[in-house]
């Protein structure tokens, strides 16, 4: 999931705000918040993302029981960021086998 390019207007801090339920991950797998000034859509190139937080299966949740979860992130906007004036988040999903169903998204500005 990545947004289309969002202006960073003053503020230095981002909330973002999800659900998810989860099926079939294994332990290492997991869900990572990422963000990059321009969101590099031709490819995706590591050095041009900042990453915000990685959850992992076996640490930040267990259990493939469907069970809904929320998720609160505050983080600062990456100074590339605040240079350039804007910012594209992405939700990435590393898994093998496993389902993930993200709902009820929310971002702003804090």
């Amino acid at each position: 999931i990545q947004t289309e390019v969002l202006d960073t207007d003053s503020d230095t801090q981002m909330r973002l705000r999800f659900d998810f339920w989860s099926e079939n991950f294994i332990e290492g797998e997991g869900i990572f918040i990422e963000s990059s000034p321009e969101g590099s859509y031709e490819r995706d190139d590591a050095l041009l993302w900042t990453l915000h937080a990685a959850w992992l299966f076996g640490t930040y949740w267990n259990g493939n029981d469907k069970t809904q979860r929320a998720n609160e992130l505050i983080f600062d906007i990456p100074q590339n960021s605040l240079e350039a004036g804007t910012i594209v988040l992405r939700i990435r999903v590393s898994t093998s086998e496993g389902a993930l169903l993200i709902d009820q998204i929310k971002l702003e500005e804090k």
